[in-house]
Parts: structure tokens; C-alpha cells; sequence
């Protein structure tokens, strides 16, 4: 599998045993239970999953987890997680449609959702679905999506959902007919009893009334707020000078809190907190190829252990990551003290992923650290590959992200780039773009005249397309694409049988049929090779249409059958198969 699901994200994290037990939270919980969507929402550092995970250890329903991070933007991504996260408690659920949502034609938002609630309405057990950190989530079809999904699910499926703000749709509906509880920050805040506990019977402070009233009302039972007040009270020489000297603003304890935490602690410590900061999870392997250390495993139970806002994401403890805010902070800290850090960081953390074939983190890394070289490197690797899957909007943001003069510098990046563009529909941008484009300058730059061959061939088949879709003009396009196929004969490869199959859709909007079948044949053969489904469902189509067109009624029948197996095969869509490829 090109880009593996991180099991990471499905971990509940397990309570720890000497929090304060909230019994009054626990009462809401229990009697909003039977609720369809329990909302917990509050700014960062409320306990919002501490309270979840603790309250789910003593029920008996079956639960399944998802951690969300901001690469769930991409709505089939997030789908993906979605149906794989309810599969894990329950083995036969959603298994064709997780193939159907990996194929090259995954199904249309509307499709999905009816499919995916209709596998929910065939299962007859209770489970609890948790969605953390849906604050991370900005893309508005998800959001309507999971309105859809939330609003019609049955009965036996009930939500708990995370967020640091408000949802971006209405729960009204939810709300008018009390299948829905809110926790907010009023709720979520700890009062003067609980902070009391929290300090003197779980961080062991033994401080007097009055300065927990004090703490209390400064942090206005914010918990992480009290956390790092209790760290930085641990060692401090003068705790009641400190707890009178605390900020109120939120923001301001966080700066300040900073400051006097991160430098109680030791060096060793503090350096490993800051350069990790830039991972959304680590683990001591990657971590020791980051830091190139090798006592990463002891340095994280080292944290662990002192509870600096480390969660572990597994029963092994192998898997951690840093409480959201906190990282923030780190990250911020590091910035202020070498920014030159950064895209070394990134890099070696592209490379890791890399080398444990999770080559989309990669990608990710390495845009961060502004490392153009090693981004197109990987995006050459596995680009046709996320094509044939209709990973058409992850590869487009990545795209997104190469400043102009990179990606016009970059024409190993081109072709990928312009078949993701045409199989999206965007060919106006196609048009746009390849217009741009000026061989003369790469020709300059010392490219040999086989590469610059080679590049004028794959921008004359992207010309042909646009000549077939934009401007209609199928002379113009088998023109190009004739120029195309001469300039990438050769070994059969992508970029070849990405013209041969334009070629003869080109041939047959002329009425020539004997080319365009040969031009068919051939892609088809090459899609069967390289098991392209996409390609081979098309290609079987189109040569079904001019067979039929050719009086061949009988072959053209047996084709489109053909096609509608393979659809079906890969898990595509009935009827979603366009002219483009």
C-alpha cells in the first residue's frame, strides 16, 4: 500500500489512574448516554479527552477512535478514516466501500453518504464513534457531510465529538429533539473543590486555601493552566511570590509559563521538547533519527513520566504526541531561538517517513522545510500512483504549495500535475498554466536534447487534450498528440499512454476508426500491465463505443460488459467514467 492508514489514530488514550475522578461530569455523561451527539467543546487545555477516555473506561460499549490532525482535510482522506475506524470494532463493516473510496473513481460526497449510512443501518450493535480534535478539520464539505451522517445515522450509532470551538453547523435539530448534550468551557472548568484535589492529592503541592483560591480564580479552572502553574510550583523557591505574580490572560500564561517550566527542567530536556515540537506523533525511533540521538525512548518515558503534555497514542506506549497547545508553544519557543532549525527538522523527518514508505507524510515534511528537491523527488515517485486513485485534491495542494519559479523549474513535476488538473476538470487552469511554460529557458538551463525531446512530447499531449476538451478541435489535438507520440516512443510508460489514449479519442471525434481502435488496444494492454483501473475501464469504453460504431454490435457488447466488470472489479462508480484519463 503506497501510503499505509497510521493505526496511531485509532488508539484511545488511556486515563491515567491518579487524575482527579470529575463525578459530576461523569453523571452528565451517563444520563446523556442515550444522546446521538455528545459535543464537548472548549478552548485548548480543558480536558476535553481526558474527560472522554476516562469516562469511556468504565463503559461496555464498543468504541472506535479517530484522532484528527489537519491533513483529514482532504474529504476522502477523512472518509477513509471515518469508515476504517469503525471497521477496527467491528471486522465486516465497510469493507467494500474502503476499497471503493481507495479506487481511481472514488464515489460522488451524495453516494458516499447514502452508502455509508446504509452500512451503519445493517448493523445491529451499539457503539460509541469519537472524533477528537475536530477543530483541525476547515474543509466545508466534511462539515456538511457529517451533519448529513450524524442527523440520519440509526439509532445504535452515537458520536462523541471534540473541538476547541464551536461547529461550524447546526446541531439544532439535534438539540429540539434531546438527543444531544453539550459540555462547553463552563462545564469543563474545574471548580475550587476539584483544583484543590488536583494540586495538593495529585501534584503533592500541599498548598494553603488561599493560595489555591488564588490559582483558582486566576486560572478560572483551566487545567492545563493549573498543570503548568503545579510544574513550575514543584521547584520554585518562593511558590507563594510565583502564585501571586500569575497571569490571568490565557495567553500570557502560556508565554510566561513557558519561561518558567521549560527552564526548570533539565537541558538534556528541554532541547528534545523544542526540536520534537515540529511532529504531530513521534516515536523513539523517529525521534532518534530527527534528533540523531539514540536515547529518544528514554527521553519520552522521561516525559511521560514527568506528564509535560505527552500523550501516549498506544497500549504500548510506543506511539506519543504532544498536547496540541503545548506544541504550539514549543514551536513558537524554537523559532525565537534558531529558526535555521527548522527546515533540517522537517527534512530529516520527510527522509524517516520516506524510509517507512509513508511517503504522503513525507511530502508533507518536506514542503514544510521548503525542501522544493526533495518534495518533487517524491511527488515523481508516487504521483501516478495517487492519480490512478483519484487522490486528484491531495495532489493539487501539494502542487499549491511549489512558489511559481520552483515549479516552472521542475518539468519532471509537469505531466502528473496537468493529468491531475484534466481529471479534476480544471482545464481552463491546464490551459493557463501550460501557456507559462517556456522550453526555451530549460533549454538554457542545460537539459540534453533527449530530455528536452521527451518534455515537448509530454506538453504536446497535454495540448491535445485541452485542443479536445476546451476548444473542441480534434484536428489541432491529433496534430499534437501525433507529436507526442514520436517524441515519447520508446519504452511504454505513463506519459506514452497517456497520449496513445488521447490519440485516439482525437481519431474517433474524427470518424477514424481503424486508428483509433489500435491506439485503444494499445492503452489497454499497458493499463492491464500496470494495473491502471482507471485507464482500463475508459479505454475498454471508448473501444466499445467505436466498435459499435464500426456495426461490431455483438464485440461492442461483449467490451462494454468487459468495462462494467472491471468497474465493478475496482470498485468504481457505475456511470463515473468520463473521456479523460
Amino acid at each position: 500500500m503506497l501510503a499505509p492508514i497510521l493505526s496511531t489514530k485509532f488508539y484511545i488514550p488511556r486515563p491515567r489512574k491518579n487524575l482527579v475522578r470529575r463525578q459530576r461530569l461523569f453523571t452528565k455523561l451517563n444520563e446523556g448516554a442515550h444522546c446521538k451527539l455528545i459535543l464537548v467543546s472548549a478552548p485548548a487545555g480543558y480536558g476535553k479527552t481526558t474527560l472522554i477516555t476516562s469516562w469511556l473506561d468504565g463503559q461496555d460499549l464498543p468504541v472506535a477512535w479517530i484522532s484528527i490532525d489537519s491533513g483529514d482535510n482532504d474529504y476522502y482522506r477523512f472518509f477513509t478514516y471515518f469508515l476504517e475506524a469503525l471497521h477496527r470494532p467491528h471486522a465486516q463493516f465497510g469493507e467494500a466501500l474502503l476499497q471503493m473510496i481507495q479506487s481511481g473513481q472514488p464515489p460522488a460526497p451524495e453516494s458516499l453518504i447514502t452508502l455509508l449510512l446504509n452500512e451503519v443501518a445493517r448493523s445491529t450493535t451499539e457503539t460509541i464513534l469519537v472524533i477528537d480534535d475536530y477543530h483541525m478539520i476547515q474543509n466545508a464539505d466534511i462539515h456538511q457531510s457529517l451533519r448529513q451522517i450524524i442527523d440520519d445515522a440509526p439509532p445504535q450509532l452515537h458520536f462523541i465529538i471534540c473541538t476547541r470551538t464551536d461547529l461550524p453547523f447546526s446541531v439544532s435539530r439535534l438539540r429540539s429533539r434531546f438527543e444531544l448534550l453539550e459540555l462547553t468551557q463552563k462545564e469543563l472548568s474545574l471548580t475550587q473543590n476539584e483544583s484543590a484535589r488536583y494540586l495538593n492529592l495529585v501534584m503533592g503541592l500541599e498548598l494553603e486555601p488561599d493560595e489555591i483560591t488564588y490559582l483558582f480564580e486566576r486560572t478560572e479552572g483551566w487545567l492545563v493552566g493549573l498543570q503548568l502553574a503545579a510544574l513550575s510550583l514543584r521547584e520554585h523557591a518562593d511558590p507563594a511570590g510565583f502564585i501571586h505574580s500569575l497571569k490571568g490572560d490565557n495567553r500570557y500564561i502560556a508565554d510566561y509559563l513557558v519561561d518558567e517550566v521549560l527552564l526548570q527542567i533539565p537541558e538534556e530536556l528541554q532541547s528534545f521538547l523544542l526540536r520534537t515540537s515540529i511532529l504531530s506523533q513521534m516515536e523513539a525511533s523517529l525521534c532518534d533519527y530527527l534528533l540523531q540521538i539514540d536515547n529518544s525512548q528514554m527521553l519520552l518515558e522521561a516525559l511521560d513520566k514527568e506528564r509535560l503534555f505527552i500523550i501516549p497514542l498506544d497500549d504500548r506506549r510506543r506511539w506519543f504526541r504532544y498536547h496540541n497547545l503545548f506544541a504550539e508553544m514549543l514551536s513558537d519557543r524554537l523559532k525565537r531561538r534558531s529558526t535555521e532549525t527548522f527546515p533540517e527538522l522537517y527534512q530529516r523527518a520527510s527522509t524517516w517517513y520516506a524510509e517507512h514508505e509513508m511517503k504522503e507524510e513525507a511530502v508533507d515534511y518536506a514542503l514544510a522545510a521548503g525542501d522544493y528537491d526533495l518534495a518533487a523527488t517524491i511527488i515523481q515517485e508516487i504521483g501516478a500512483i495517487f492519480l490512478s486513485k483519484g487522490h486528484w485534491n491531495r495532489l493539487l495542494g501539494w502542487y499549491a504549495q511549489f512558489p511559481e519559479d520552483e515549479f516552472l523549474g521542475r518539468p519532471g513535476l509537469w505531466l502528473t500535475y496537468f493529468m491531475t488538473l484534466i481529471n479534476a476538470g480544471l482545464i481552463n487552469i491546464a490551459s493557463r498554466k501550460i501557456s507559462e511554460i517556456n522550453l526555451k529557458a530549460l533549454e538554457e538551463d542545460g537539459l540534453t536534447e533527449e530530455q528536452l525531446i521527451r518534455i515537448q512530447g509530454e506538453l504536446a499531449a497535454v495540448q491535445g487534450v485541452i485542443d479536445i476538451h476546451s476548444r473542441a478541435d480534434p484536428a489541432s489535438a491529433k496534430t499534437n498528440l501525433s507529436l507526442a507520440l514520436h517524441n515519447l516512443s520508446g519504452e511504454p510508460n505513463l506519459a506514452l499512454n497517456f497520449a496513445t489514449f488521447n490519440y485516439g479519442v482525437a481519431c474517433t471525434m474524427l470518424g477514424e476508426t481503424d486508428e483509433a481502435r489500435l491506439a485503444f488496444d494499445d492503452s489497454i494492454t499497458w493499463c492491464k500491465l500496470n494495473e491502471i483501473s482507471f485507464g482500463k475501464v475508459i479505454g475498454t469504453s471508448y473501444l466499445a463505443e467505436i466498435t459499435a460504431m464500426r456495426g461490431e454490435l455483438r464485440l461492442a457488447n461483449d467490451l462494454f460488459q468487459d468495462a462494467d466488470r472491471y468497474a465493478r472489479e475496482s470498485g468504481l462508480q457505475e456511470g463515473a467514467v468520463s473521456s479523460k484519463t
